[in-house]
């Protein structure tokens, strides 16, 4: 099967879109969907795709072994039992969190089977209420309210919400009403379960039966588990490859719900408090567009002062999602992408020769949406440590081959076309990089490792440029030095009312110096 080997990424993608199209009310294709969906299980549950660092080739399997699974499991709609004993196999195995994260999103049981899998899992649950361990206890007491609840509207005849007095109807949710009773009710609890609540797996705010779209499987939710970017893919490449009807799972969330949460096309954002007794969120109350919690981050302590605990997580932040095109798309052809408009900077590293620094060059560079960039030899596409830096950008990005003995022709012709040469190097010249205003059509040239710019070629250049620096060590990585210019360049670009200029008058700062390495 595709996703199980090291294929291409549209080889995945069509697969996936072709999974998406079967339809579950149709024999042949529910045969097949059932058939596929076993063989997936089986793969995961025997562990010969086994994971254990997270982004590593077996990790990117399993992420989209279980991304196919979830375009799969509407179509389990009777053995109910069956099927869920092969889920719970599945995450009784150790895994990396964002795999887990998906492992446990299972299938919606048929009405007949929720009863005996509540009762079941108020069973098991009880122990963890007895764990050393805070967040275990915390997650134990909302996974009781929750499946409590669920128990109330499954089995509302014999439920504490018409006897609140009894002690349960059997033996194994003896006393549990009473326990259930404490956690609704105790304000320490409540507190507690307020803040869990928050967690976007764990709280209000995911939602399995509306959230588990193709947006949400294939970006939104790998997004909030931490998954990188080359393995996310926009429900818009979906749309744009193939517009036309079919898929019976949802592409993304109804346009009411996508005004409120829209994990699809927005970054992720930890919710404000919910109800503190495990039931959701009617509705997500805010969400803040610039920034994502991701889960893996949070610690919850069991301190006397843990107030800020899940408050205090990792934002991230996409600033060039509304604008360009930052997850995988198929919707164009590699050649279109690449024609596409780009910011006017050519980022020259034909002097470097170290195959991870180019890697990271051209990853930076195709972030950044630079118009060109230059090697000395466009065999390094092929290097292993190049493509471990450059994590498929290279793709995307345009490239050029210009050897180090065709620079200096290759400067002049850009300098005729209009472009500024700019150079990273300390001179008695230099200009520090925050008092210079960068041309829109710019050249960057960078130097060699440790030695920096080539003298002979320091006199083309229209300015030189060096970061300010104050520790003790006064030595930058090329790429990291090219990074914070590509990085200063685009944000003049983005400041409001931009107008591009020449470079304002700039001393050398004592001290200051930018050497590459």
């Amino acid at each position: 099967m595709a996703l199980t080997f090291d294929r291409t990424a549209e080889i995945d993608f069509n697969f996936n879109d072709i999974l998406a199209r079967l339809d579950p009310n149709n024999a042949e294709h529910n045969t097949v969907a059932l058939a596929l969906l076993d063989r997936l299980l089986d793969l995961h549950n025997s562990q010969k795709i086994s994971a254990r660092f997270a982004m590593a080739a077996d990790h990117r399997r399993q992420i989209r072994l279980w991304c196919s699974i979830h375009l799969l499991i509407p179509h389990v709609r009777t053995d109910g039992h069956t099927w869920m004993a092969r889920f719970l196999d599945a995450i009784d195995l150790e895994l990396v969190v964002s795999t887990r994260y998906y492992a446990e999103i299972g299938p919606n049981l048929p009405a007949a089977a929720k009863p005996d899998f509540v009762r079941a899992a108020l069973h098991y649950l009880p122990p963890w209420l007895a764990s050393n361990h805070f967040t275990i206890r915390l997650f134990a007491q909302l996974a009781v309210l929750r499946f409590w609840s669920l128990r109330e509207a499954l089995l509302p005849a014999t439920s504490s919400a018409v006897n609140p007095a009894a002690d349960g109807d059997d033996g194994e949710t003896a006393g549990l009403p009473s326990l259930v009773a404490f956690l609704r009710s105790n304000p320490e609890c409540k507190r507690n379960l307020r803040r869990a609540d928050r967690l976007y797996f764990v709280g209000g705010a995911f939602r399995p039966l509306d959230d588990v779209t193709i947006g949400f499987i294939f970006r939104g939710g790998l997004l909030v588990a931490g998954v990188g970017e080359a393995e996310r893919i926009s429900s818009r490449a979906f749309e744009r490859v193939d517009p036309s009807p079919g898929r019976f799972v949802r592409l993304h969330h109804d346009t009411a719900r996508r005004a409120y949460w829209i994990p699809d096309e927005l970054d992720l954002e930890s919710l404000g408090e919910g109800d503190g007794d495990g039931t959701p969120h009617a509705v997500p109350p805010s969400i803040d567009p610039k920034g994502s919690t991701s889960e893996a981050n949070v610690t919850l302590d069991d301190s006397d002062n843990y107030d800020g605990a899940i408050e205090a997580v990792q934002r991230k932040i996409v600033p060039w999602e509304a604008f360009m095109m930052t997850d995988l798309d198929f919707s164009v052809g590699r050649g279109a992408i690449r024609e596409k408009r780009r910011n006017p900077l050519i980022v020259v590293a034909s002097l470097i020769s170290r195959a991870p620094n180019l890697g990271g060059l051209c990853r930076t560079s195709e972030i950044f949406n630079a118009e060109l960039f230059v090697v000395s030899n466009l065999r390094i596409r092929s290097d292993a440590e190049f493509q471990a830096t450059a994590v498929t950008s290279d793709r995307w990005m345009p490239m050029a081959e210009v050897p180090e003995d065709g620079l200096r022709a290759f400067l002049r012709a850009k300098k005729d076309q209009g472009y500024a040469l700019l150079g990273i190097e300390q001179a008695s010249n230099s200009i520090r990089l925050d008092t210079f205003s960068f041309p829109q059509r710019s050249v960057l040239l960078l130097g060699r490792e440790l030695q920096g710019v080539p003298a002979d070629l320091l006199p083309m250049l229209d300015h030189v440029l060096e970061i300010p620096q104050f520790g003790l060590v006064r030595s930058l990585n090329v790429h990291v030095s090219a990074a914070i210019a590509v990085w200063e360049y685009t944000r003049q670009l983005l400041q409001p009312n931009n107008s591009t200029g020449t470079s304002g008058a700039g001393a050398v700062v004592e001290g200051s110096t930018l050497a590459t390495e």
